[in-house]
């Protein structure tokens, strides 16, 4: 009787090559978790570590403001009448030597002495109810004979009669005068009482019309919206 062999089987021995194979996949596999890892890491990493972006206010909110204007108010015209009144007068300083440079408007002697009587005349004629001023005409021999002419300006709203206004710059011219030669001196220089002339006034009427105005000043408060409020983005 013949024994059958036992047969042993045995796992053959994995060959460097397959265990190299093997090594290398499980290497691998390795290195693509650690990746994945990693950029998993890296990526919540950076979405833990990133911000928004600062941003930058910029309100302009609506300023209020006050404005002042003028409200020009135009009325009826005024209509105005002007009287210029001259008056042609004279008076004699006794005591003073008429010489020739008297006669001469240019010289020294004139002038100064021109000036020196319509100062004291103009004295003596500022109370007189709208008086302006006093003309020298010149002098005569006679002592001395000074003409002079008055000059009177009346402003009315309406017409008057020419006559009533005569008669009132002849009352105070006459009374004027009559001062200066009761007085008897007029500064340093002496007064003929004994003679005067005072001719008829003469007048000149001037129509002015004259637009008088009104300005009134408000100031009134007002809402400005410039610039609505809005958000600028910084960008890196």
């Amino acid at each position: 009787m013949t024994e059958t062999p036992t047969i042993t089987t045995t796992q053959a021995p994995t060959t460097t090559l397959e265990n190299n194979n093997n090594h290398r996949g499980s290497n691998n596999k390795i290195r693509r978790n650690r990746s994945l890892n990693y950029n998993s890491r890296k990526r919540r990493n950076f979405e833990e570590t990133t911000t928004e972006a600062p941003t930058t206010s910029v309100d302009v909110s609506a300023t209020e403001n006050t404005t002042t204007f003028s409200v020009l108010t135009t009325t009826t015209p005024t209509p105005t009448i002007k009287y210029v009144i001259m008056v042609v007068a004279a008076i004699k300083l006794s005591g003073t030597n008429f010489t020739q440079e008297l006669k001469d408007t240019n010289s020294t002697t004139y002038k100064d002495f021109e000036a020196e009587i319509m100062q004291l005349l103009t004295q003596q004629f500022s109370s007189v109810p709208n008086f302006v001023r006093i003309v020298i005409l010149g002098f005569a021999p006679g002592s001395v004979q000074v003409d002079f002419r008055v000059h009177l300006a009346k402003r009315t709203s309406v017409a008057e009669n020419t006559t009533d206004i005569i008669a009132e710059v002849m009352g105070h011219l006459n009374n004027t005068i009559s001062r200066i030669l009761e007085g008897k001196k007029i500064g340093n220089f002496s007064v003929d009482e004994t003679f005067s002339v005072i001719n008829v006034p003469q007048i000149t009427v001037v129509d002015i019309t004259t637009t008088a105005t009104t300005t009134a000043s408000a100031t009134v408060p007002t809402t400005s919206m410039e610039q609505q409020p809005q958000r600028l983005q910084q960008q890196d």
